[in-house]
């Protein structure tokens, strides 16, 4: 049970760096 708890965290985490990798792609596009 512990082990999909770490599993849903880091799959969290990994979107918000994704998400947060596009939104400086677009900036730099942008510009």
């Amino acid at each position: 049970m512990s082990s999909s708890v770490i599993r849903i965290l880091s799959k969290s985490q990994y979107f918000l760096l994704v998400q947060y990798v596009l939104k400086m792609f677009y900036v730099i596009c942008y510009i």
